[in-house]
């Protein structure tokens, strides 16, 4: 009986380090994105896509799709690479 209370204590302990969020945070000066584990505190930065993302590589790949992201290049009319990725 004792092992169950332990194991369910350790379970809740553990479940809020499981639920980490992502977030694609634009700087609107610069136009470039990065992946950031923290909402944007300050009004030259902003959040796109669909808000918070579970995992990390599904926030990487619509930010590879978004054109907030990769500003079009003037000759071909297509996204360029994203730039500035940084994970905070």
């Amino acid at each position: 009986m004792r092992t169950i209370f332990v194991s369910a204590f350790v379970a809740l302990i553990a479940m809020p380090a499981s639920s980490a969020e992502f977030f694609i945070v634009q700087n609107i000066a610069k136009q470039n994105c990065r992946i950031s584990e923290e909402s944007p505190k300050d009004d030259a930065h902003t959040i796109v896509g669909e808000g918070a993302y579970n995992d990390e590589a599904s926030a990487a790949s619509d930010m590879r799709k978004m054109l907030a992201c990769n500003p079009t290049d003037a000759s071909s009319g297509t996204p360029q690479a994203p730039t500035g990725l940084k994970k905070e």
